[in-house]
């Protein structure tokens, strides 16, 4: 569930994260990298995507017809590319505002990307 953290991992890519893909040479985008990433270990069997449109719908239809297999040499790769994420994000909160109905009226999701 929420493999691109409820969209936030592709709808603005950090430089770093785009400069890695682009150095070594990656064809697929972020969403593709991570759904195949996903589908590919073995504990999992279904894969929560959160798509919000019909465009989101067609892009992750179109990536799980295809057949793929991540070598280790594009898993090392993917390795760094999260370690990078993994570094960055502090609290691990997708921004999905279930946490809203606080008694207290905090805005828990703002607090944690100011």
């Amino acid at each position: 569930m929420e493999p691109l953290k409820g969209g936030l991992l592709v709808r603005t890519p950090l430089e770093e994260i785009i400069r890695i893909i682009d150095d070594h040479g990656f064809e697929d985008s972020i969403v593709s990298l991570a759904l195949k990433w996903l589908w590919q270990q073995e504990k999992i069997s279904i894969v929560l995507s959160g798509m919000s449109t019909i465009d989101q719908v067609k892009e992750d239809v179109e990536i799980a017809k295809v057949e793929f297999n991540l070598d280790d040499n594009i898993m090392k790769k993917i390795d760094i590319i999260w370690e990078v994420y993994f570094n960055r994000i502090k609290v691990s909160c997708t921004a999905c505002e279930y946490c809203l109905s606080c008694p207290h009226k905090v805005s828990i999701p703002s607090i944690f990307f100011l």
